[in-house]
């Protein structure tokens, strides 16, 4: 059977807007949404969005508590090597580094706080390669069973879902 020029053009625009549906399903909605949650076997953690480079920069920093279920979620726009150095964070974290795939790359338990007048040479930084970085209470990825290698259930959602 010999197919005509318009018959293959139509074919491939199907395919085209097949694999684009695709891509739009399978996408994380995260420039609409207020919040994020990360959903465990064992925990629910309400997560704060860092989307940008300001919100990047800020973090936690200056925080003297943290809820026990709270957190952060830093998303960015591409998978890199990224490093969190932990200046004027007064909160114990645990760091979680997470890939495109949502895969833990590697998890940081117990990251201490800063204190004032801490050397500069003392002050923690952690880094690995990622997507997303989650801070949570210290303490909390051990309490949750999180390990390096675990595929996450994070849900990015609109205000009136958040619970904040």
């Amino acid at each position: 059977m010999k197919m005509n020029k318009k018959t293959i053009f139509i074919i491939c625009l199907i395919a085209l807007i097949g694999v684009l549906a695709f891509y739009l399903a399978h996408q994380d909605d995260y420039s609409k949404a207020d919040c994020a949650k990360l959903i465990t076997s064992e925990n629910e953690f309400t997560l704060e969005l860092a989307k940008n480079r300001e919100q990047h920069m800020i973090g936690l920093m200056f925080r003297k508590q943290l809820n026990k279920n709270g957190g952060m979620i830093f998303i960015f726009d591409i998978d890199a090597d990224r490093s969190f150095w932990m200046k004027n964070t007064y909160i114990p974290l645990d760091i979680i580094f997470v890939g495109e795939d949502k895969r833990i790359r590697k998890i940081y338990a117990n990251v201490p706080a800063y204190r004032e007048g801490m050397k500069e040479s003392d002050i923690p930084v952690v880094s690995a390669q990622s997507r997303y970085v989650i801070e949570l209470s210290s303490g909390m990825a051990e309490n949750s069973k999180l390990k390096e290698g675990d595929k996450l259930n994070i849900k990015f959602l609109k205000k009136e879902n958040c619970g904040i």
